[in-house]
């Protein structure tokens, strides 16, 4: 079939170029049907558009029609590989978009091809839809979908790479092994915002992606490293990027989680300041006025990693952790500093289900705040 094509574009030559009408466009549209028919794989249909295209004759005149050969496989392919991208296995579609780069690559060289011939030697009829620009609009078209859909397709794929970590941060080993909890989870983070990265790069905004992304990493942020208040941000953010740029909100089920999160967390803030002003008014704040003074003035003294160690076992020596059992002599034996960080605000939690009298508990919020509100705009390369 394939050599009987190419047998068919010699044999009428300049008249395919000449007229669209011809009979020889039907043949086209039935390979077309006849490929799209098929139960064969993205990578097997894109080899057979590869394929075809390779027997169009490679005669200067012929230029338009592979230059098209190539145009409509990205068109076709590119188009339903975007709407797969959501359901296929992506690690398996790694091999269709390198042949993709590989049909695109040869769109441009066409082009280039194109750009350097004389008008006279392009095209023999003279007119808007034989004109070159039309061939450099459809030839950014096709690069504007390409890149597009490759972004898509590495965001995803970083995402489903933080989704495999994730799944190894069990609550199992949040019992057992919480260094290694915490490293699960970390990673996973790194991976969400690698994804995160690609996708907002794009000169578009992807809003439903771009947002899936700000919600996966705040969903680590808050449920598996405690870090609440910036989880809080990423949920904000992604909720106000889906409704700010898209009329039609997503129906994915990660917008509806991140609105009932951010709705938590207000009514969280609400009862810790209730029971801030009930402390107030039984004077537990007087009762540790000392301590913060020195919590502040300690903190005051952090300017890179060196001395932020210092002040952590200063922390760990003077408010010794209660219910910590074992984990307040590892909290500060990693060398990355992120991880330290994480330690020992997990050993001043007080939300894990132990009970706290109001004076530890309103100690416990001022040295996380001391975190929150002066170690982390320092210079200490220690951010998540």
């Amino acid at each position: 079939m394939h050599e009987h094509m190419g047998q068919l574009l010699q044999m009428y030559g300049y008249t395919i170029v000449l007229s669209g009408d011809h009979e020889v466009v039907v043949v086209f549209k039935s390979i077309k049907k006849a490929i799209l028919a098929q139960s064969w794989s993205v990578s097997r249909r894109v080899q057979e558009w590869i394929i075809l295209s390779e027997h169009v004759p490679s005669e200067p005149h012929f230029v338009a029609p592979r230059f098209w050969t190539y145009y409509s496989t990205l068109k076709i392919e590119l188009s339903r590989l975007e709407e797969q991208l959501e359901t296929n296995d992506l690690t398996a579609m790694t091999y269709v978009m390198d042949l993709l780069g590989q049909v695109l690559e040869k769109l441009q060289q066409t082009m280039q091809f194109m750009s350097a011939m004389e008008d006279g030697e392009l095209f023999l009829m003279k007119g808007p839809k034989n004109s070159l620009e039309r061939y450099v609009l459809a030839a950014e078209e096709m690069l504007r979908l390409f890149r597009k859909v490759k972004i898509e397709f590495e965001t995803r794929l970083c995402l489903d790479k933080g989704d495999a970590l994730l799944n190894l941060a069990t609550e199992k080993s949040r019992k057992g092994d919480i260094e290694y909890f915490k490293f699960q989870a970390t990673l996973a983070l790194e991976s969400y915002r690698a994804a995160w990265g690609i996708c907002s790069a794009h000169e578009d905004v992807v809003a439903e992606l771009e947002g899936l992304c700000l919600w996966k990493m705040g969903r680590v942020m808050g449920l598996y490293l405690g870090l609440h208040e910036q989880a809080h941000r990423l949920y904000l953010q992604a909720v106000l990027l889906v409704t700010n740029v898209s009329p039609r909100l997503p129906s994915a089920g990660w917008l509806a989680d991140a609105i009932t999160r951010i709705e938590e967390y207000r009514k969280q803030m609400l009862e810790e300041e209730e029971r801030r002003k009930r402390r107030e008014r039984g004077g537990v704040l007087d009762k540790i006025t000392f301590d913060l003074l020195q919590l502040y003035q300690r903190a005051e003294r952090v300017k890179d990693e060196k001395t932020l160690r210092e002040f952590f076992r200063w922390l760990l020596h003077a408010y010794p952790p209660r219910y910590a059992d074992g984990s307040v002599r590892d909290a500060l034996e990693s060398r990355k500093i992120c991880k330290v960080v994480l330690n020992v605000i997990a050993l001043y939690d007080t939300s894990t289900g132990h009970s706290f009298d109001d004076v530890w508990e309103a100690l416990c919020e001022e040295i996380i705040k001391v975190y929150l509100l002066y170690l982390e705009f320092t210079d200490v390369n220690y951010r998540l």
